[in-house]
Order: C-alpha cells, then sequence, then structure tokens
C-alpha cells in the first residue's frame, strides 16, 4: 500500500479432513468434518510466504483449531481433539471441545462437548489416560488455571 499503510493478511482456518490409510500407506478413505471457520490475522509482510511456510506459522502462533493426536499403546485406536467457535443461528458463539475417535470396532466418530467459558480465559486441550481428554482453562483476569 502507498503511504506507509499496512496490509492486513489473514488465512481462513476451516473445515477438517481426515484420511485414513493401510498398511502400505495407500488412501482407504476420506473424511469430511464440517465445523465453523475462523480467521487468523497475520503481520504485514507474512503473505510473501508460500503456503508450506504460512502453515507452520500459522501453526506456531497456535491459529489452527487442532490441538493434538492421541493413540492406543496397542495402536488400535486415536482420538484427534480440536477447539472450535461454534456459531449457531441465533444464539452467541460458543466454544466446543471437539472429539474424532477410531473405536475398537474401527468406526470412525465424531463427538464434540459446549466448553463455552468467561472472557478472557484461554482454554487447551491435551492428551490425557488411556482416550481421555483433559481441558485446561486460564483466566487471565484472574490469573487462576482450572
Amino acid at each position: 500500500m502507498g503511504g506507509g499503510g499496512s496490509a492486513l493478511v489473514k488465512v481462513k482456518v476451516g473445515n477438517l479432513w481426515v484420511l485414513e490409510l493401510d498398511g502400505d500407506y495407500k488412501p482407504v478413505a476420506l473424511q469430511y468434518y464440517e465445523k465453523d471457520g475462523s480467521d487468523v490475522g497475520l503481520p504485514p509482510g507474512a503473505g510473501t510466504l508460500g503456503a508450506g511456510l504460512l502453515g507452520y506459522f500459522v501453526s506456531s502462533i497456535g491459529g489452527f483449531d487442532y490441538q493434538f493426536l492421541q493413540q492406543s499403546e496397542d495402536k488400535s485406536t486415536f482420538n484427534i481433539a480440536y477447539i472450535n467457535y461454534d456459531r449457531e443461528k441465533g444464539e452467541k458463539t460458543k466454544t466446543v471441545a471437539g472429539n474424532i475417535f477410531l473405536a475398537k470396532d474401527g468406526s470412525l466418530n465424531f463427538d464434540k462437548v459446549d466448553i463455552t467459558a468467561a472472557k478472557r480465559t484461554v482454554l487447551s486441550l491435551y492428551p490425557g489416560q488411556g482416550s481421555n481428554i483433559m481441558l485446561a482453562e486460564y483466566n487471565s483476569k484472574e490469573k487462576t488455571l482450572v
């Protein structure tokens, strides 16, 4: 931009895709999970990065909804956890913890739980024991961790 202004660069983070591979790493199935998109604002100049570097940069500042992948010890099940901001028509935005998991019977399942918290609260998901998920909630105003 002329006159020394800066351009806003943003990345749109959208839906989640899960690619299933067989033992020879050949694609077997592709699952699509629809979720509300979110925008990640980037500093000036970030638009000059290539797609690969831009992805690393967005990940380094916590811009993706994806939190972690957790696999059972025998590798028969796994969880994919993410945080999403769910926007229903006529309702306020709520924060949702999503979990995509492969059950022992081989079925791919999807579950989400409302984890909406007070303003100035940072939410994080962490792998727990087995297939459990731990939710950490930090309130920056009260300086408390729950």
